[in-house]
């Protein structure tokens, strides 16, 4: 008997069923496994089934990459999983499995397991439930850490003393309202200075209008200080420009934009932080990709015996910057990998030396014991997604004692 190309009545559905040879059979001619239910519901031809299948696993992350929201994202990949599930049900109309697929392996395959049909819809909706997290959840879980520092030779006056480090912030790419309660979240700490360490703009026109609102809520009464990152610059590992790279229009807009909002740049040089009559120094570093940075020039001014923290984006810098006197030296630009899945490990992270990669690393000093270089993950994101490493900024506080630092708990 012909398959019937529709189904006119709920008791009609009930009795027709097919086995995906386009053979239809009354309800008690089939086991029960190979009966199956076709009701009202959306049509797609069988032509394009198998492209349908195969697009799923490519439309899902594609999906949630996209800086689309969260609802419409979800809305359009299941609507694409509801197209294949309702293809995979629907009566095959005048289609003959081996007559029109003589010679097409993979699609009688796929069409000859009723079960595979199941799978594939299954697996899309699981993959779409897993990658919701790190697309819409995790990129904007963003915590305050707080750390401890002993430093032997600190001055009195700096006891308590508390650093705020932010880092890859990424405006103009990173949602600018996650970054506003951020740093409104930041700024109850009162932190005594801030340290920017590279990274402030995603390199594009809208990232100058982004920190508009961003500049003016940093405030702290021994000021902002910053170095570039390569964003900041348009220095990418894929794409290098070099010196040029300080002359391009929107970083010049930067740097104008930096001084108007009282925030200290420092390009290879020192600049000593005072209380009374004691004082500390910061160190800052230019951008490493773009061949400006000069350790000698920058801490030409710093006395072998005074307490300072280096600031640079880039942490491939460390191991070239241990002959100079710093204590303690302030990182970003890794995102702490930003996607660390398990066993597999970081997929992507723009440094030679992947050991620096996030977290605090214990270094020899060549004035006393030890010193350290701390490596944040940073607050923004250049792909708004992130697995197993959440976004941060780390709240310093100074102590006087013999070289050591403590994690305080969140």
């Amino acid at each position: 008997m012909a398959f019937p190309t529709t189904v006119k009545s709920r008791s009609q559905c009930r009795l027709v069923t097919h086995d995906w040879r386009g053979v239809g059979h009354h309800r008690s001619a089939l086991p029960r496994g190979r009966r199956a239910r076709h009701c009202n519901g959306p049509k797609v031809p069988q032509s394009l089934l198998l492209p349908l299948l195969l697009a799923a696993p490519v439309l899902l992350p594609v999906a949630v990459l996209l800086p689309v929201p969260l609802p419409a994202a979800v809305a359009a990949t299941f609507s694409v999983v509801s197209l294949v599930e309702a293809a995979l049900k629907q009566p095959p109309s005048q289609f003959n499995l081996a007559r029109d697929f003589k010679r097409r392996y993979l699609e009688r395959f796929i069409f000859s397991q009723p079960r595979l049909g199941a799978a594939i819809k299954c697996g899309a909706r699981g993959a779409l439930t897993a990658l919701i997290w790190p697309r819409f959840v995790a990129p904007f879980r963003w915590h305050l850490r707080r750390l401890v520092v002993n430093i032997p030779h600190l001055p009195k006056s700096f006891q308590g003393f508390k650093i705020l480090h932010l880092t890859d912030l990424h405006a103009g790419m990173t949602a600018a309202n996650y970054l506003q309660r951020t740093l409104i979240a930041a700024m109850l700490e009162k932190p005594d200075l801030i340290a920017i360490t590279g990274d402030l703009i995603d390199y594009r026109p809208a990232a100058l209008s982004a920190l508009d609102g961003l500049l003016p809520r940093l405030q702290a009464p021994a000021g902002v200080w910053m170095v570039f990152g390569n964003h900041d610059y348009h220095e990418y590992s894929w794409r290098h420009v070099g010196a040029r790279s300080a002359h391009r229009t929107i970083h010049r807009r930067l740097r104008a934009k930096l001084q108007h909002a009282g925030v200290h740049v420092l390009c290879n040089a020192s600049a000593a932080i005072r209380r009374g009559a004691d004082s500390i120094y910061l160190v800052g570093l230019d951008e490493l990709w773009t061949g400006r940075s000069d350790a000698a020039a920058a801490f030409a001014g710093v006395p072998p015996d005074a307490t300072a923290f280096c600031l640079q984006h880039n942490p491939d810098a460390i191991d070239d910057l241990q002959a100079y006197p710093w204590d303690w030296m302030l990182c970003g630009h890794t995102h702490g990998g930003q996607v660390d899945l398990p066993v597999v490990g970081p997929l992507f992270v723009p440094i030679i030396h992947r050991k620096y990669l996030r977290g605090i690393f214990e270094l020899a000093d060549i004035r006393h014991a030890k010193r350290f270089a701390l490596v944040s993950t940073g607050m923004g994101y250049g792909l708004p997604i992130r697995w197993f490493v959440r976004p941060e900024s780390i709240l310093i506080t100074l102590r006087a004692g013999p070289a050591a630092y403590q994690w305080a708990a969140e």
